[in-house]
């Protein structure tokens, strides 16, 4: 079970855009080197220009069900011990699908980037085991405040110190999205199922509610549900 270095920052969030399968030619599929890897694509819809793809490696067996909204890691519920590694992925909608070698958000802000229709970066988290929202410090005293305080998380990557952090995907079919994440925190290999598309709605409702007919907040379906969209 890997061991990364321990260091406290902070994180930041977000990510619409066509996609294409393919795989490497080498047809060299990468291996899982975390007993779990699944990969949900946020879509914003047209208003958006860039789509967002969440990747989570952990230690434990999960599924695309235990995600939480957006596809994100449930680290509060983890075991202690538990090995986690977190990556949100942006990718710009003039970016001809997922085969791509996807550089530090650090990078992209240098470089202008990383707010654009050709944004291809991504930044993340590694901890072990569970997130811990308790303030550990004193709140009368300044001086006891942590330097991230109310996230317990080892250290971020593809930020500050992983300015040069890649994210290479070598395969992305209908059900796998492959390749290798190499930080300055550790080098980790991929194997990661596709989980259902997320379709974020810009009215402010929550992840795949169906659009109100009516317009008027009121409730006018026949009570189904609604789908969650297939991702590619």
């Amino acid at each position: 079970m890997r061991r990364v270095l321990a260091l406290a920052l902070a994180l930041p969030l977000a990510a619409c855009a066509p996609t294409r399968d393919g795989e490497d030619p080498s047809g060299n599929t990468p291996t899982n080197d975390f007993e779990t890897a699944l990969f949900t694509i946020v879509d914003y819809g047209s208003w958006s220009s860039y789509q967002q793809g969440n990747l989570v490696l952990v230690d434990q067996d999960i599924t695309c069900d235990d995600l939480q909204y957006y596809g994100t890691l449930d680290a509060w519920s983890l075991p202690a011990e538990v090995d986690w590694v977190q990556a949100y992925v942006q990718h710009g909608n003039l970016i001809d699908g997922w085969l791509q070698t996807y550089e530090s958000l650090s990078r992209a802000e240098q470089s202008g980037t990383s707010n654009s229709e050709s944004a291809q970066h991504f930044w993340g988290e590694v901890g072990i085991g569970p997130v811990n929202d308790d303030f550990p410090g004193d709140p009368e005293d300044p001086s006891t405040e942590p330097p991230n305080p109310g996230r317990d998380i080892l250290a971020t990557i593809g930020r500050d110190e992983g300015v040069d952090d890649e994210l290479d995907v070598s395969v992305s079919s209908e059900e796998t999205l492959a390749g290798t994440l190499s930080t300055w925190q550790g080098d980790w290999s991929f194997s990661a199922t596709k989980c259902d598309t997320v379709y974020d709605q810009p009215d402010g409702t929550e992840p795949d509610d169906p659009p109100d007919e009516d317009g008027d907040g009121s409730d006018s379906s026949d009570g189904s549900d609604g789908s969650t969209g297939t991702g590619p």
